[in-house]
């Protein structure tokens, strides 16, 4: 294998930090861009990548702070830039590993968080049923105070508020705009608060008092989720650290002797060792995953 000199790696190191920087400039300005071509040759002009319908729930449901284009735009980015790196100092062995692995990691951490979107919603409820029964209290009316709670809850939570409020104001009776709710997210939490807004409707005066009971108990039921977790974070980062070890002494290894770096990346019996290793690790950090998110 070609070791490559010091400028040589300063040069290489400098690409991919431009391409990772253009990644990242491109998440926060895209869009704009995308406007401003659109105005400047009257509305034809390349719009954003079209990111895949599966793709998009898997961005929604893992919470991520950003729209699914950028996610998608950053994402493809990152593989480029991959493989920029990795011919530039190992060849076409190294850039293919590199190109797979920023290509399957971000899958799989959306897989491990495909939920944390409905979990940070279940932990807004308590604060957003708070702000409900508030409001209740001040004088507006039940629609009208499930709107206001949206502007301080989740993401994930803050819309189906919204969607709640606007149905409810077309015309469609709340109820029934409760039941749609619970149906689209069939989770406990979600199912206490659809209750609890039911009664509320029926009460009339007293709309405030079934959502504190309600706000109280998911409160607690948090908390004793938290501290389960908690107890089982050891766990997780114990999996997590097994998972990264084979990685970083391959990395070491490789970097500490060239002779063993020729023989991962050079040769068909050390790229077969890399690929099965990789593969086998990989089921195991899934295996260790399962089980640790069994026990939360």
């Amino acid at each position: 294998m070609v070791w490559l000199s010091p400028p040589a790696l300063l040069v290489t190191v400098a690409l991919a930090a431009a391409v990772g920087g253009r990644a990242v400039g491109d998440l926060a300005v895209a869009p704009a861009r995308w406007r401003v071509r659109r105005r400047i040759v009257g509305g034809v002009a390349p719009r954003p990548p079209s990111v895949p319908p599966r793709l998009t729930a898997a961005f929604v449901a893992s919470g991520l702070p950003w729209p699914a284009d950028r996610c998608w735009l950053l994402w493809r980015s990152l593989v480029g830039g991959a493989a920029v790196l990795g011919v530039a100092a190992g060849g076409l062995t190294l850039a293919a590993l590199l190109v797979a692995a920023t290509a399957v990691l971000p899958g799989v951490a959306l897989v491990a968080t495909r939920d944390r979107a409905a979990r940070l919603a279940d932990a807004g409820l308590p604060d957003a049923l708070d702000g409900v029964a508030r409001s209740l209290r001040a004088g507006a009316s039940l629609v009208q105070a499930i709107a206001e709670a949206a502007s301080s809850a989740p993401p994930l939570l803050a819309g189906e508020l919204r969607r709640l409020a606007t149905t409810a104001a077309s015309g469609v009776s709340l109820g029934g705009a409760l039941e749609e709710w619970r149906q689209r997210q069939p989770r406990p939490p979600v199912r206490l608060a659809v209750a609890a807004l039911g009664m509320a409707a029926d009460a009339g005066g007293t709309a405030a008092r079934p959502i504190d009971g309600v706000a109280t108990s998911l409160r607690a039921n948090l908390a004793v989720a938290a501290e389960v977790r908690s107890l089982s974070s050891q766990a997780r980062y114990s999996g997590i650290v097994i998972a990264l070890a084979p990685i970083g002494f391959g990395i070491v290894a490789a970097g500490a002797d060239a002779r063993t770096a020729d023989f991962l990346l050079r040769t068909r019996v050390g790229v077969s060792c890399v690929a099965c290793g990789i593969v086998l690790d990989a089921v195991g950090a899934w295996w260790m995953h399962c089980i640790t998110r069994s026990g939360s």
